[in-house]
C-alpha cells in the first residue's frame, strides 16, 4: 500500500526454518539497532532543519526530495529489487553468485548514469511542476549527481542483502547516515536554504561510497568485470524481474510528489513542511516494526506458498506481533505529540500536532493490513500486486490527503488517512481470502479492535477534554496499552515456546 508509513516490500532472502512468534520478535531485535540509529539521525536532522531552515526551507527540501525520487525510481528500473532474488538464487555456487553479482553491479552502474542524465535533462520541467516556476532549475541540475549516487547505492545495498552480508550492510548504512548528518548540519547553519542541495548531494555520495566499500571488502563481486553482452540471460532476468516492482515504486514516489505539489498549491510550502514533518515522525516510529517485517516475514511466507493453512498462521502471528509492539508506541506518540513537535522541530510546527495524533491511529490500522500486503507478491501474483500496491494505493492515498485537506486542513488529512487504512484492511482481507485462502483470523481481528480503540481513545481525549484532565486520561490509557501489550507478549511468547 502506498503511503508515508510504508517500507518497500523488496527483501527476498533465503527462508528461515522457524516460523513462530519468537522468530518475528527476534527479527525486530536483530534489525532494530540499525533502524534506531537511522531514526535518531533523522530526528536530529529534522530538528536542525526546523531551526536553520524554518517551515519554508523544510518545504523546499521535501519538494526537492520527492521530485528527484521519481526520477530515481524510474532510473533504477526495479533492478535493485531483482538483484536480491537473482543473486540469492545461486547462493550455493560461489562462481555463479560472483558472476551474477558482478553483472548486477555493472548494470546498476549504467542505470545510475542514465538516471543522472535524465534528471539533468528534465530539470526545467521538474522545477516547473514542483514549484510552479523555473527558479529551481539549477538546483535540479545539481541534483542529477544525487540521483546517480543514490541509484548506485541502491544496487550495492541489494548485493549485500542478497549475499546475506548483514553486518557489512549494517555498518555501511550507519556510517552513511551519520556522515550525511555531520555534513548537513554545518551546511544548513552556514547557508540555510542554499545548503539544501549540497547536503543532499554529499549525503548520497557518502551513502554510495560506504556501500561500495562494503561490497568490495565482502568479496561479493568477481575480480574482473564481465561484459553485459556476454551475460545477456542474467541481464534479461534482472530487467524482467524489475519492471513490475519498478512500476510500483515509481507510482509510490510519484504519489508522494503529487501530494507535496497539491499541498504547496493549496496551502504553500509551510503546509508541505507540516505534513512531511508529521509523516516522517510517524513513519520513523512505524519503521521499527515494518523494517523488521521486510527483512524476515516475506522470506518466511515465500517458503509456505504451497501450504495455505501454515501461511495463514504465519500471517496471523505477524499481525499479532505488529499490534503488540505498535499499539503502545502509537499511544505514546499521540500523548507526546506537542512535545515531539516542539522538541524535534520548533514552536512553529505546533500546528501539526492534531495531524500527528491521527497518524498514530492510522499507523495502528496500517499494522493490520500491512502483513497481508505481502501475500500477493509471495504467491508470485505480480500483476495483482501492481494493481493493489501501485494503482489502488496511489489513488486512495492521494484522494485521502487532498479531500482531507480541503475539508479539514492538516487534521482532516489524518482523519482521511485513517479511513484509507481502514478500507485497506477490508480490501486486503477479501483479496487474500478469495485469491489465496489466507483468512484474517478472529483472534487477530479482536486484538486489532482493542488496539485501535485504545489509540483512538488517546487521540480523542486530547480534543474533547480540558488540558490537565486530558493529559491525565491520555497517560492512563497509554499505561493501559503498555500493560495489555506486555500481557499479550508474555502469553504468545510462552505459547510459541511450548509449541
Amino acid at each position: 500500500m502506498t503511503g508515508q508509513m510504508e517500507q518497500p516490500r523488496q527483501q527476498e532472502i533465503q527462508p528461515h526454518k522457524s516460523d513462530g512468534i519468537r522468530t518475528a520478535f527476534g527479527a525486530m531485535g536483530v534489525y532494530g539497532g540499525v533502524q534506531a540509529v537511522q531514526i535518531l539521525a533523522g530526528l536530529i536532522r529534522g530538528k536542525v532543519s526546523a531551526v536553520f531552515l524554518g517551515a519554508f526551507g523544510m518545504g523546499v527540501s521535501s519538494l526537492y526530495a520527492s521530485a528527484v525520487a521519481v526520477v530515481q525510481q524510474i532510473a533504477v528500473a526495479g533492478i535493485n529489487l531483482a538483484v536480491v532474488k537473482e543473486v540469492a538464487a545461486v547462493a550455493d555456487d560461489d562462481e555463479a553468485r560472483r558472476l551474477a553479482a558482478s553483472v548486477s553491479s555493472r548494470l546498476t552502474g549504467i542505470c545510475a548514469l542514465i538516471g543522472g542524465l535524465l534528471c539533468l535533462l528534465l530539470s526545467p520541467l521538474l522545477s516547473r511542476l514542483t514549484f510552479g516556476n523555473y527558479d529551481y532549475t539549477v538546483g535540479f541540475m545539481a541534483l542529477a549527481a544525487m540521483v546517480a549516487f543514490s541509484v548506485g547505492a541502491a544496487g550495492q545495498q541489494a548485493l549485500l542483502q542478497a549475499t546475506r552480508s548483514l553486518r557489512p550492510l549494517a555498518r555501511a548504512t550507519m556510517c552513511g547516515v551519520v556522515m550525511s548528518l555531520l555534513i548537513a548540519v554545518p551546511l544548513y547553519w552556514a547557508f540555510s536554504v542554499e545548503g539544501i542541495v549540497p547536503a543532499m548531494i554529499a549525503g548520497s555520495f557518502f551513502g554510495w561510497l560506504f556501500y561500495r566499500r562494503a561490497v568490495s571488502r565482502a568479496g561479493v563481486c568477481a575480480f574482473s568485470a564481465p561484459r553485459l553482452r556476454d551475460n545477456m540471460p542474467i541481464v534479461h532476468s534482472l530487467l524482467r524481474g524489475g519492471v513490475s516492482l519498478m512500476a510500483v515504486g515509481a507510482i509510490s514516489v510519484g504519489v508522494t510528489f503529487a501530494v507535496n505539489v497539491f499541498l504547496r498549491v493549496a496551502g504553500g510550502e509551510s503546509s508541505v513542511a507540516m505534513y512531511q514533518a508529521a509523516s516522517s515522525v510517524s513513519a520513523q516510529c512505524a519503521s521499527l516494526v515494518f523494517t523488521a517485517m521486510a527483512m524476515d516475514y516475506f522470506p518466511r511466507i515465500s517458503a509456505l506458498t504451497s501450504d495455505r493453512e501454515a501461511l495463514s498462521a504465519v500471517a496471523g502471528s505477524q499481525q499479532s506481533v505488529v499490534l503488540i509492539v505498535l499499539t503502545p508506541i502509537a499511544c505514546m506518540l499521540s500523548l507526546a505529540a506537542p512535545l515531539v513537535a516542539d522538541l524535534l522541530f520548533s514552536r512553529e510546527f505546533i500546528a501539526m500536532v492534531p495531524l500527528l495524533r491521527w497518524l498514530a491511529v492510522a499507523m495502528t490500522l496500517k499494522g493490520v493490513s500491512y502483513p497481508l500486503g505481502y501475500v500477493p507478491l509471495a504467491m508470485g501474483r505480480r500483476r495483482l500486486y501492481f494493481w493493489l500496491e501501485g494503482v489502488y494505493g496511489a489513488l486512495t492515498v492521494f484522494a485521502g490527503v487532498s479531500v482531507g485537506y480541503i475539508l479539514g486542513g492538516l487534521e482532516g488529512i489524518g482523519m482521511a488517512l485513517c479511513a484509507v487504512y481502514l478500507l485497506d484492511i477490508a480490501v486486503y482481507a477479501v483479496v487474500c481470502a478469495r485469491c489465496f485462502g489466507v483468512v484474517l483470523r478472529r483472534r487477530v481481528t479482536a486484538e486489532a479492535v482493542v488496539s485501535v480503540v485504545m489509540v483512538m481513545s488517546v487521540t480523542l481525549a486530547a480534543g474533547i477534554l480540558e488540558n490537565a484532565v486530558a493529559y491525565a486520561v491520555m497517560a492512563l490509557l497509554t499505561l493501559t496499552a503498555l500493560t495489555v501489550s506486555w500481557i499479550r507478549f508474555k502469553k504468545v511468547y510462552k505459547a510459541d515456546g511450548d509449541n
